[in-house]
């Protein structure tokens, strides 16, 4: 009768595969660990890319990330984080379309912005997709290090991507940013006065608001 493979032993013929690249516990190897918990095989490499199983499956622990923000956003006070959150983007939307600082004016501004942390995370995490997704090394280091040496190129990518989309309202960069936005409803709630009057006043202790109006007013 063969012998059942143990998990110790999966995790070594993954690591022969090239499929797992040393960063065991928390993280994207979730999915690679889970299977040896259970003694299934190892995720399956597709031949149509190269490393498809790294871009994926390992993937599946950023997508699982988000779904942090769904499970939390129900407590009292993660909802209370959100409204200030909310607040933020109002007072910020309220400035940039040239509306006078005051609560009445941020309370009739959007909860969502194109420019928010949350859709730059959002981007992290799709545009680290597609660059892992084709990256094939058999040497676990080396993977290691490759990825490290992404971070920044992945991070400047994201923030160009965001950065345009703050300036520019072309068809393409909407349809871009909406996926961001549509995250931004679960990362933001609508504060009500007193929040926004904390929103206000933080703005006003780092932002000349009324001279950057001016300034807009005075553009041809």
């Amino acid at each position: 009768m063969k012998k059942r493979r143990t998990p110790i032993a999966v995790k070594k013929r993954v690591c022969r595969n090239g499929n797992y690249n040393g960063r065991f516990g928390c993280g994207s190897d979730c999915p690679v660990y889970a299977c040896s918990v259970f003694h299934f095989r190892a995720v399956p490499k597709m031949d149509f890319f190269p490393d498809s199983s790294s871009g994926f499956g390992r993937r599946a622990a950023d997508v699982g990330f988000f779904g942090i923000y769904f499970l939390i956003s129900g407590l009292e006070d993660i909802q209370r984080v959100f409204m200030y959150h909310g607040a933020e983007h109002k007072c910020i939307n309220c400035i940039e379309h040239g509306l006078e600082l005051n609560v009445e004016n941020v309370r009739n501004s959007s909860r969502l912005h194109k420019r928010c942390g949350t859709s730059f995370l959002f981007l992290v995490v799709c545009i680290s997709i597609i660059f892992f997704l084709f990256i094939h090394t058999q040497s676990g280091l080396l993977r290691i290090v490759i990825r490290l040496l992404l971070v920044p190129v992945i991070a400047g990518c994201a923030y160009e991507v965001i950065r345009l989309a703050g300036r520019s309202e072309h068809a393409w960069i909407n349809l871009i940013s909406k996926p961001g936005l549509a995250l931004q409803k679960l990362t933001t709630r609508e504060p009500d006065d007193s929040i926004i009057e904390v929103g206000i006043a933080s703005v006003e202790a780092v932002f000349d608001w009324k001279a950057y109006i001016k300034e807009m007013e005075e553009l041809p």
